[in-house]
């Protein structure tokens, strides 16, 4: 998970993620849909978005809570909507 948020921070340098569904709070489980936004710094190989373009992408987060303590996540993030503003691989 700290890779992810590691290349997102280096691709989106004002990456900020917002809450837009929930904490839904099922026993030990927690459920969020969230939005990240933030302007592209460049460096993703292949990609043809302008430095500053700005990015919007989805993502629901899954988290277990043990002992006050997330002790598992499951992440996942629409990263071919990101990677289509991108848009890496075009042409």
């Amino acid at each position: 998970m700290k890779d992810l948020v590691v290349q997102m921070i280096s691709l989106l340098s004002d990456l900020v993620c917002t809450i837009d569904v929930g904490p839904l709070v099922d026993g030990d489980h927690v459920v969020v849909r969230w939005v990240a936004t933030g302007h592209y710094g460049g460096g993703m190989p292949g990609a043809g978005a302008p430095v500053g373009r700005e990015m919007t992408f989805h993502g629901t987060g899954i988290l277990r809570i043990a002992n006050d303590r997330v002790i598992e996540y499951w992440l996942n993030a629409d990263t071919l909507d990101l990677m289509t503003q991108l848009p890496v691989g075009a042409g």
